[in-house]
């Protein structure tokens, strides 16, 4: 058959009928080689949300330039008009060179040592995934037995037993999960293997985190704009040892701003001796802070504010963030489905609909977790003072995980089908009830594997940065050598960590992707990629027998009983 991908008279046709008795009726189900149709026959998804949020974005990006820019140049202005340029020596400025230079080279490091490190940690991934999940979880363990004799030995043993308890849990944990590490290294190695030959897909993820980042600097331009409306300008200068700064809460605080005993050009600057906050003044002796509180009217207004503020900034967060995710899924549909569905999983095309016709459904439920993202970050700052605020932020929390996490799975659901957010949902929990694979989803050690190798290229990274910044400027830091390996080290842990975890999101999203696909029509894969349907139906027939009968695809399948062991 031929599918046209955009078309207006293709509708969605994925078989939910399973059959409780184990036997199988291949009328049933689709043709064995046959990818979804996407339904485009209403047009664009959930259109309003994608005219809301670019709506939003739009407003954001003018108040952040227009208004935003001006207080951040007065801030500025009144910063570099106070600091105490006399008292600085050309010793001091050539120390200040120095470390530029220093910071060139760290950059440089950390940037090949991350590189590096993540595309050897994904080549390992292929070849021996099983092996490093099994070495992550050991790791994780060595890590908590060393908190503990380390806290034994230098502190006290009461100290010790809380982490006692976690590393009971973790090995009770290990214990029951550790036999189904072969079933979440085929699935890992097939997301591998899609990465691995559609791999210009990072280059979307990179241009995504340069479109995020750019989007926190207008989000901070439109904060700063909105603070210096409400509470007047930025920085106020009381003397040139002096300056007072306001957050969106209305917290002011006066700051000394007197320069420290001179290294390296650096100055420090003090806690605040002062601070104003709103009506019914108060004066601690231990931080010598005076408060000032304002009417309740305007705290009920600061609070609405700063709700709106956080609500903006995670709606396009997670939406950037989300629009990777769908482009993931998109990629693995068109590894899965082959050329019969090449039109649909082209990379241009899903980027393409990943910004129009499904926009708003990414819009949609990025709006959904942003509300309860915010609405946690607001309790979790009162949570301090007030116990039922303190509530409402665990609660919120739980709800953010499950929300995100039925995102995840509806927006690959979306990318696969074309389908709005409200029907990805329906549709993609009711073909996992009716395949018995509800629970199934859960069962993953991938997530947490992930995790623990981003942390482990960071500390790589770290350390290779460190010793190559070491190497390249020993003859020109001289004393300085601690201070410039530290900046070296930390660049290199947070560069690494930030690119292992752009290539870890795109393999869990294709992790995830290969469940969806294989409830979907898991002959589609024997017509593209054998050799993996043949290690994805012998990991399920071995670990969950029931579930796979009862799917209804085992007659659909061939025999692959003469496999090699996975």
């Amino acid at each position: 058959m031929t599918d046209k991908a955009f078309s207006n008279d293709t509708i969605v046709t994925v078989p939910f009928k399973s059959y409780e008795d184990g036997a199988s009726k291949n009328e049933d189900l689709p043709p064995p080689y046959e990818s979804p149709k996407i339904d485009f026959s209403s047009g664009w998804k959930d259109r309003w949300f994608m005219i809301i949020f670019w709506l939003h974005a739009f407003i954001v990006l003018v108040i952040g330039l227009v208004l935003g820019l001006p207080v951040l140049n007065s801030v500025y202005i009144h910063a570099s008009s106070n600091l105490p340029d006399a008292n600085i020596t050309d010793e001091e400025r050539n120390s200040f060179d120095r470390y530029l230079g220093v910071l060139a080279y760290a950059l440089g490091g950390a940037i090949a040592a991350g590189s590096v490190t993540s595309l050897a940690t994904f080549f390992l991934l292929q070849l021996c995934a099983g092996r490093v999940i099994m070495c992550t979880l050991i790791i994780v363990i060595v890590i908590e037995i060393t908190l503990v004799v380390v806290l034994f030995i230098t502190v006290h043993w009461v100290a010790c037993i809380m982490p006692l308890i976690v590393l009971i849990i973790t090995l009770i944990f290990m214990s029951c999960v550790w036999k189904r590490i072969p079933f979440a290294e085929v699935h890992l190695r097939v997301g591998c293997a899609a990465l691995h030959s559609h791999p210009s897909v990072i280059l979307i993820a990179l241009f995504i985190f340069i479109v995020q980042f750019l989007w926190f600097i207008c989000w901070f331009l439109m904060v700063l704009s909105i603070m210096h409306a409400m509470d007047g300008p930025m920085v106020l200068v009381a003397n040139k040892d002096t300056a007072v700064t306001t957050d969106i809460y209305g917290t002011s605080s006066l700051y000394t701003t007197k320069p420290m005993s001179f290294n390296a050009n650096r100055y420090e600057t003090k806690r605040p001796i002062y601070g104003i906050t709103q009506n019914s003044i108060s004066y601690n002796t231990q931080h010598k802070s005076l408060y000032h509180r304002e009417p309740q009217d305007n705290q009920v207004l600061r609070s609405i504010v700063g709700f709106l503020l956080l609500l903006s900034w995670y709606w396009g967060a997670n939406t950037f963030k989300n629009i990777v995710h769908f482009v993931s899924a998109c990629t693995l549909g068109r590894w899965w489905f082959g050329n019969n569905g090449e039109q649909q999983y082209l990379l241009g095309t899903s980027t393409k609909r990943a910004f129009t016709t499904n926009f708003g459904t990414i819009s949609f439920g990025s709006l959904v977790e942003a509300l309860v993202k915010a609405a946690r970050s607001s309790a979790q700052r009162e949570s301090r003072s007030n116990i039922l605020a303190c509530v409402a932020a665990c609660l919120l929390r739980i709800l953010e995980k499950m929300i995100g996490y039925m995102n995840d799975w509806a927006f690959i659901y979306s990318a696969l089908t074309g389908q709005s957010y409200i029907e990805a949902s329906r549709s993609f929990i009711e073909l996992f009830k009716k395949r018995g694979w509800t629970m199934i989803i859960n069962d993953t050690l991938i997530g947490h594997a992930l995790g623990i190798i981003n942390l482990m290229v960071g500390l790589t990274s770290a350390v290779i940065g460190g010793v190559l910044v070491y190497i390249f400027t020993r003859n020109s830091i001289e004393g300085d050598a601690i201070t410039t390996i530290t900046i070296a080290a930390v660049l290199g842990f947070l560069i690494g960590f930030l690119f292992s975890s752009i290539t870890t999101t795109i393999l869990s999203s294709c992790v995830r992707t290969v469940f969806v696909c294989f409830a979907l029509n898991p002959a589609a894969l024997g017509a593209t990629h054998p050799e993996h349907l043949q290690r994805l139906t012998k990991a399920w027939s071995k670990f969950y027998p029931t579930e796979f009968t009862a799917s209804g695809y085992v007659d659909q399948l061939p025999n692959y009983n003469t496999v090699e062991n996975i």
